[in-house]
């Protein structure tokens, strides 16, 4: 026995040269030759790197021998290369049992259906079969619904902002204690230790829920889709490590409360919703938080969180926003800047404008007889000539703020005016002026 190299097999003729690569399957791609002749490992001879095909998996770069990869094949693998198998048999079968008729008859059953309807349209008005292409199907008068009803104003979710000391909290809790009235039920999200909206609310405030979100349990309800468990959630939060880190994370405190307000929303359906926003500033950057989050991560726990509050929550149809301001003209061109700014960034639509502490104007009886006592001689003249002061006063200021809401109300914006009262209102005489504004 010859045992020489090849011996066995003498009678074929080897090409001389090097070898052409081995072929891949199809999809495979090679790679270009890298740096170096060879990529030697811990066993077998030295491998020829611009002679062996790559193609990636998963991730990472498979080597192929010939056509056949190195790593073995799964069972998955197998199962899905049975059932390929089992089809491509058994599809010629099913084809000739069931014929081309039965494919397209019940393709065709919907048409013809919809056919035989014009054509008894066509009959019963007697033009004898002219123009059904030109006309459109109606329905029968049996088919025919009763019109929807139309939509409520305001979105389920009311979003309401204003600068601090507007009176945003008394009228977040007269809209909710409006729609409670209204509808029988509403809640009242607040941020912080909920004492401004217990306050607001009054001790009468039935049909309004009152929820109070907090920070840490606004993190803590977020994170707990990402940990699978509420404990262990609580557990890797609170930890010494941790804490800190959240702190400086940006936005992370934005978008877990705006995520507790979403869960608030989807778990009361039908119900409408008011939350009392943080000061103009803090809520717009609250709105702008889960776009540009979602915008800057592509993908991941953090990128879902931001895509739900952002479809769910911060969207046109799902949030109305009112603005809460007062009647001066500085104020009002700046709620005029936050509304372009509102719908140009997050794209949502100022609903309504809220315009709290309207003067009313005065009587002229009453400034009339007020000057007349204060050009009496007497005791009651001094007293008399402080509130015709006052009084001026108080005309100069209607007629500003009168003069400040015309050049406002030319916008495109709804103004719901609320007067200014000599002590602060309770959230029903609110909800009160806002039904004779007619915000119900």
């Amino acid at each position: 026995m010859d045992t020489r190299r090849g011996a066995r097999h003498a009678g074929r003729a080897r090409p001389r040269g090097p070898r052409p690569p081995p072929r891949g399957r199809r999809g495979h791609h090679r790679r270009a030759a890298l740096p170096g002749a060879s990529l030697r490992g811990r066993r077998g001879p030295g491998v020829d790197v611009r002679r062996v095909p790559l193609r990636a998996g998963h991730g990472r770069l498979v080597r192929l021998r010939g056509r056949r990869p190195l790593r073995p094949r799964d069972a998955r693998h197998h199962r899905r290369l049975d059932l390929r198998r089992r089809r491509r048999h058994l599809a010629p079968q099913r084809r000739r049992h069931r014929g081309p008729g039965a494919r397209l008859g019940a393709r065709l059953a919907p048409l013809r259906a919809l056919r035989a309807r014009v054509v008894r349209a066509d009959d019963a008005r007697g033009d004898g079969g002219h123009g059904r292409e030109a006309r459109r199907v109606r329905p029968a008068a049996s088919d025919s619904r009763p019109p929807p009803r139309p939509p409520r104003s305001l979105a389920p979710a009311v979003l309401v902002m204003g600068k601090g000391g507007v009176g945003k909290t008394t009228v977040a809790a007269a809209l909710a204690t409006l729609e409670a009235e209204t509808h029988g039920m509403a809640a009242l999200v607040e941020f912080g230790d909920g004492e401004s909206g217990k306050r607001a609310l009054g001790r009468s405030h039935r049909g309004v829920e009152h929820v109070v979100i907090t920070a840490a349990e606004a993190i803590q309800r977020g994170a707990t889709p990402l940990f699978g468990s509420a404990t262990v959630a609580k557990l890797a939060l609170g930890n010494f490590a941790m804490r800190p880190l959240l702190r400086a994370a940006p936005a992370i405190r934005e978008l877990a409360m705006l995520e507790s307000v979403r869960q608030v929303v989807a778990a009361r359906p039908g119900v409408r919703v008011v939350v009392d926003m943080p000061a103009t500033g803090h809520a717009v950057a609250w709105l702008r938080t889960a776009r540009q989050g979602r915008e800057f991560l592509g993908s991941g726990p953090m990128f879902e969180l931001c895509d739900r509050v952002a479809r769910e929550l911060v969207a046109p149809g799902c949030a109305s926003i009112v603005v809460v301001t007062l009647p001066e003209a500085l104020v009002l061109e700046e709620t005029l800047e936050l509304c372009e700014s509102i719908a140009r960034d997050p794209g949502l639509e100022v609903a309504r404008v809220v315009v709290n502490r309207v003067p009313l104007p005065l009587s002229r009886e009453a400034l009339v007889d007020a000057r007349a006592l204060a050009a009496t001689e007497g005791a009651l003249a001094r007293p008399a000539a402080a509130l015709v002061a006052l009084l001026e006063a108080r005309e100069a200021a209607s007629a500003g703020a009168a003069e400040a809401l015309e050049v406002f109300a030319r916008g495109p914006h709804a103004i719901w005016r609320v007067p200014l009262a000599p002590v602060d209102p309770s959230a029903r005489d609110v909800a009160r002026w806002l039904r004779a504004e007619g915000a119900a």
